[in-house]
């Protein structure tokens, strides 16, 4: 009961935010500190120098850091802005290794931090959530381009909880069937307007379905599968459109969107519309791909914003505009204006490291499968699709989630005595 409330109380310090020249959480600081003790007392990374996979990925964020010091200084960028992009990677790092070992102290703690979590951003639901497995900021972009109050709320906060919830579920209901429940709810949230948390649930609904089908697969088979899935995708996505148009599916700002896209059967054209500042951030980044603009940076004249706003429609008030940076509101394109292009393959070959490892322990059967794809569908929309901060947020429950799995799921006995592989596991 003590290893819980001690959780419970790490996830709420995590929601409790202070601005130091950025916004920190009270875990950051606790971890950076203790960290910093840890360092000290074991004159190094201790127990984590043993595994040459940790030491691999800590060459790589250690490069990552160097590409972003130099990026900074070569760009000439502020002392305070150049900290806060160099501060997200390091934090993430610290934070990745922190939970790594707790969830390696118990085999309860990996269950209980995400139950924590979930307490955690209930308790805290009118504030912007960070660390959960989904996206919980509600965004006033997205109420200006007719989201509405309560549809935000219901994309960016009570979705995000229902996944988490259902994700939860399945970790202690050891069947098969559960993917329905993924799937169903999926479908239902993409219909109520929230697409990419109900893309999400969906994936993690059919996915464990296809991978574990009882007959073989093969080339063949696989190639047959993804024609069939693309056929079927394609035609929901077509009625999805036509429903939404006609005006039988009346939910978030899918109307609005869908009106303004050159071609809205173009699942591109939506992407360009309902994810503009990716777009505007890769044009950005090509103006200065070598060292990028440096972390934060200002938006000479305006012009990308300009560009963005044109993009979607707007008029554009300098008078009462809220930002002045580059927008990116991507991962992989947040550090690639930031930091340059070197910057953007050692992110890019991190985010793979762990992957990679997550993706292999779906060749076993075990309580953590609709949790792996979650986590690494999660992963690659915000990659994609999410701002550079979330590293030091979701991607360090990301990172450590996968990588205890994986390393668990390596030792057959180990995973069988915590009850993570059982005879009943997955069943039907």
């Amino acid at each position: 009961m003590i290893n819980f409330f001690f959780i419970l109380l790490l996830c709420i310090a995590d929601q409790i935010r202070i601005n130091l020249g950025g916004l920190v959480s009270l875990l950051d600081i606790f971890v950076l500190i203790y960290a910093m003790l840890y360092i000290i007392q074991n004159r190094g990374m201790g127990i984590f120098a043993r595994d040459r996979e940790i030491r691999t990925v800590s060459k790589l964020f250690a490069a990552l850091v160097v590409v972003q010091i130099v990026s900074e200084i070569l760009v000439g960028n502020s002392l305070a802005n150049a900290a806060k992009g160099i501060g997200v990677t390091v934090v993430c790092y610290v934070k990745f290794l922190f939970l790594l070992g707790l969830f390696f102290r118990n085999k309860s703690n990996l269950a209980i931090f995400l139950l924590g979590s979930l307490i955690a951003n209930i308790l805290f639901f009118r504030t912007n959530d960070f660390f959960g497995l989904g996206k919980m900021d509600v965004e006033s972009e997205d109420i200006a381009m007719g989201e509405g109050l309560t549809m935000a709320y219901f994309k960016y906060k009570i979705s995000p909880l229902i996944n988490s919830s259902l994700i939860l579920a399945s970790i202690y209901y050891k069947r098969i069937r559960f993917a329905w429940v993924l799937a169903a709810v999926g479908l239902l949230t993409i219909v109520l307007g929230a697409r990419s948390s109900g893309l999400i649930l969906l994936i993690a609904g059919v996915a464990p379905l296809l991978i574990y089908h009882k007959f073989k697969w093969n080339r063949k088979r696989i190639a047959v599968c993804l024609v069939l899935v693309a056929m079927v995708a394609g035609y929901g996505y077509k009625t999805y459109v036509d429903s939404v148009l006609a005006g039988e599916i009346n939910s978030g700002n899918s109307q609005n969107q869908l009106a303004s896209a050159d071609n809205p059967y173009n699942v591109f054209d939506l992407l360009k519309l309902g994810r503009t500042e990716v777009y505007v951030g890769v044009l950005a980044f090509t103006e200065s791909p070598w060292i990028g603009w440096g972390a934060w940076p200002r938006d000479p004249g305006l012009k990308f914003n300009a560009l963005q706003s044109y993009i979607q429609g707007k008029r554009m008030d300098k008078r009462k505009f809220f930002s002045e940076t580059i927008p990116t509101h991507s991962v992989i394109v947040g550090y690639a204006v930031y930091n340059g292009i070197f910057s953007v393959l050692l992110i890019v070959a991190i985010i793979w490291f762990f992957f990679r490892r997550g993706a292999t322990t779906l060749r076993t059967k075990n309580v953590f499968v609709f949790l792996v794809v979650c986590t690494l569908a999660n992963m690659v929309w915000d990659t994609l699709f999410s701002p550079i901060s979330t590293v030091r947020f979701q991607f360090v429950l990301y990172f450590a989630t996968l990588y205890y799995i994986y390393k668990v799921m390596q030792y057959p006995e180990l995973a069988r005595k915590y009850g993570y592989v059982t005879d009943d596991t997955v069943k039907a």
